[in-house]
């Protein structure tokens, strides 16, 4: 695959360069580069593009359903890449993970009832809780000098009560990059099961992992944790389809799935024809690929890693997952006196010509950060860190 390849994206509809205007107020690639919205600037496998176009060819786009070689591609998926023994009735669909997230609040929980997750937080956490009538408990992560993210586990115990149903865990974590260790997540479930509650996690970003490192899924360590849990995987992230909503729900519980399966049921959240397609496709065919796409991004990431750092005022630590960089710019707000994001936010559009997410949309922990996404060609990548270097003032 040549991701080195520049695909013109606008005029496509597509979130990240076509509304640039209306969120940021400026016109991509001409304005502004858009390094936010966490899709990749990279065409799919072409196993993906081939078993659509299959489908669309033939014509007829009728009622579907996940059929008996759908299931035992996700069950092969889960073990190959995530090291998990799974069976096909534990598993479900969803048209991604959000509205699978914002189901499980529903069906575990009551209104007044919280959800506990480490902050910064993808924003939709926070949506699926309030949403549905639940408090949220932020958990804020540490920071050590060189910025990597950590657990409080003390925090932790301090703010639990026995309203606490849920929690909501990203492993790996976005906006940080963290891989939970071992350690970790064992801690997290054992914390779950003392605690009695329910556990959703989000494994969206499960196979962009660098360094060597391998998934640990953590319904997988333990059956207690297995018990309490519903975990959520998706091929939208790691093979370009976020388009195509299809998430693979799994819920090793018969009680908590009956539950889950309800609330699904009543928000008729059903996959679509070319959706399961594309996943069948991806988690079938999509394996050389993603290897590819890994050593590519990888170097992207150090890229990026190594340039930010060199920049007056910016800080990041080196991403172990995803395509997402997470830069403290604090100090570079003290240098230049800003005293809130969205003066950040208009010093990254219109002094460097680059939009990233602000940190804000992660919570209020996420003030004065932002998130950069380097899922993109390196050519695009080089031209926007030469704007935020220029922008900065650094001279490397």
């Amino acid at each position: 695959m040549n991701f080195d390849q520049n695909i013109e994206r606008r005029g496509t509809a597509s979130i990240k360069w076509d509304l640039l205007d209306k969120v940021f107020g400026a016109r991509a690639d001409e304005d502004c580069l858009p390094l936010w919205v966490a899709d990749m600037d990279f065409p799919a496998p072409e196993a993906v593009i081939t078993e659509l176009k299959k489908r669309v060819d033939h014509g007829i786009f009728g009622y579907s359903f996940a059929d008996d070689e759908f299931w035992q591609i996700a069950v092969a998926y889960i073990r190959r890449h995530y090291h998990w023994e799974v069976e096909p009735d534990w598993l479900n669909t969803t048209p991604g993970i959000v509205p699978a997230l914002s189901a499980a609040v529903a069906a575990f929980c009551k209104p007044g009832d919280k959800v506990m997750s480490f902050t910064p937080a993808y924003g939709p956490f926070f949506d699926v809780s309030e949403e549905n009538g639940c408090d949220f408990v932020d958990l804020p992560l540490q920071l050590d000098e060189k910025g990597q993210a950590s657990i409080d586990f003390s925090a932790m115990e301090k703010a639990v009560d026995e309203s606490c149903r849920l929690f909501l865990l990203c492993s790996p974590h976005n906006p940080s990059g963290r891989v939970w260790s071992r350690e970790e997540l064992t801690r997290i479930g054992d914390f779950c099961v003392q605690h009695n509650l329910i556990l959703i996690s989000d494994e969206i970003h499960a196979d962009f992992l660098y360094d060597g490192r391998s998934s640990l899924s953590i319904a997988s360590l333990d059956p207690r944790y297995a018990e309490r849990s519903v975990t959520c995987f998706a091929p939208s992230k790691t093979y370009n389809i976020a388009g195509l909503g299809a998430s693979i729900i799994v819920i090793p519980n018969p009680e908590l799935k009956a539950r889950f399966d309800k609330e699904k049921n009543r928000r008729h959240l059903n996959g679509d024809l070319l959706s399961l397609t594309a996943l069948k496709a991806a988690w079938s065919q999509g394996d050389e690929y993603l290897q590819e796409l890994l050593v590519y991004l990888q170097a992207n990431r150090d890229l990026a890693y190594e340039q930010i750092n060199a920049c007056p005022g910016l800080k990041a630590a080196l991403p172990e997952a995803t395509y997402l960089l997470w830069i403290d710019c604090r100090e570079l707000m003290r240098q230049k006196g800003y005293t809130s994001q969205d003066q950040l936010s208009d010093f990254f559009v219109h002094q460097a010509k680059v939009c990233l997410n602000p940190g804000t949309f992660f919570g209020s922990h996420g003030e004065g950060f932002v998130r950069l996404n380097f899922g993109c060609p390196r050519a695009r990548l080089l031209e926007a860190l030469r704007r935020i270097r220029e922008a900065s003032g650094c001279m490397v």
